[in-house]
């Protein structure tokens, strides 16, 4: 090949200048930065904003309780303030329809239903407060197992070693926990049932 071809040259030139924009493309990006939020005021509030908005909005089927802090950090209504709250900021609990009809009732595959309802409960923490152990190895994907729709077919038995697996519950086939002590490698449980959602919501500095 000539090299003073001048389609080569142009090639090779382009070869040359691309190299470091594809390095520098690779590396890692800072981490995003919160905004300051803007003061308060009445327009702000819970009540403003869900309980008394006009026009057509999504309903809040929450039923809520929180600390006095909690309250006044995000202008929620007192009359759900709780001093007896120990432990976590705040509780929001909801009944939701499930996302799938279910089918087999009573041994028959065609008798389904669709009007079931599953509960589901957010409990809020403030990490400066109360850290919660959590493991950074574990995929966020599994925490959405029972509505992922990775579900149908990752649950199959010749998958199971492949993925973490909890030690829970007698060591169903279902993902590790995320509260899980990176030492020691013992999950969290909750007691209550399944369904249940954790969310941190406080900064590190608690502000």
């Amino acid at each position: 090949m000539n090299i003073y071809d001048p389609i080569f040259s142009r090639n090779m030139i382009l070869g040359v200048v691309l190299l470091p924009m594809m390095a520098i493309a690779q590396a890692p990006l800072p981490p995003l930065e919160y905004l300051k939020s803007d003061p308060p005021t009445e327009k702000t509030s819970y009540a403003s904003r869900i309980a008394n908005r006009k026009g057509v909005h999504d309903a809040d089927p929450h039923v809520y309780v929180y600390n006095a802090e909690f309250a006044r950090r995000f202008q929620m209504p007192d009359e759900w303030i709780s001093a007896e709250l120990k432990g976590v900021d705040a509780v929001a609990f909801r009944e939701v329809p499930r996302p799938y009809k279910t089918c087999g009732w009573g041994g028959n595959p065609k008798a389904c239903r669709t009007d079931e309802v599953r509960c589901e409960m957010d409990m809020y923490f403030d990490q400066t407060r109360n850290p919660l152990p959590w493991d950074d190895r574990m995929n966020p994907v599994d925490t959405l197992f029972d509505i992922a729709k990775s579900s149908w077919f990752i649950g199959s038995l010749a998958n199971q070693e492949k993925r973490p697996r909890t030690s829970l519950w007698g060591g169903v086939p279902l993902p590790r926990s995320p509260f899980t002590d990176p030492k020691t490698g013992k999950e969290l449980m909750w007691q209550g049932g399944t369904g249940i959602v954790i969310k941190i919501v406080a900064e590190a500095t608690g502000e």
